[in-house]
């Protein structure tokens, strides 16, 4: 029997308000019935207001974040392409299972759960071994802005 509040735990926990909760209790659009379109065609305008947009394409990725995990390294990695993990936690080691299975080679840093990116190990793999590796990144501050993620830290470093 689970007993008081229920949150969601991605990667949470986080508070859920009442009525997030109620409208998350109504039903789903089918997104393969005839209204779907109807209910997201509007969608593409409001977010080109979103991005502030008026030329491009804009469109919906219709997947969980694992798809679109497996969408990003299909279309930057091909089988047999080095990837540099840490493993240390559920998410981590769930990455490295998708990247096993779409045949990647996956180098594992073992650490610790809940401890961080070892930065000095990931050094020696960048910089000591001569062999250029895609990051795997764990961090809020991902993209082309580095500055406070962990690659950042990483070329800021004295190993580089």
């Amino acid at each position: 029997m689970l007993n008081g509040r229920h949150f969601l735990h991605v990667p949470g926990p986080t508070n859920i308000p009442e009525r997030i909760i109620r409208a998350m209790a109504r039903t789903m659009e089918d997104q393969r019935g005839a209204n779907f379109p109807k209910f997201t065609k509007p969608l593409y305008e409001d977010m080109r207001k979103i991005f502030k947009t008026k030329e491009g394409t804009v469109f919906i990725w219709p997947s969980s974040g694992t798809g679109s995990w497996e969408a990003c390294l299909l279309n930057t990695l091909s089988p047999g392409d080095k990837v540099l993990t840490s493993r240390f936690g559920q998410f981590s080691m769930l990455w490295m299972d998708m990247c096993k299975k779409l045949g990647l080679e996956v180098i594992d840093i073992e650490v610790e759960w809940g401890e961080g990116v070892p930065l000095e190990k990931y050094s020696e793999h960048f910089f000591g071994k001569g062999s250029p590796l895609w990051p795997s990144i764990w961090g809020s501050n991902l993209g082309f802005n580095f500055e406070g993620s962990i690659l950042g830290d990483l070329l800021l470093s004295d190993s580089c």
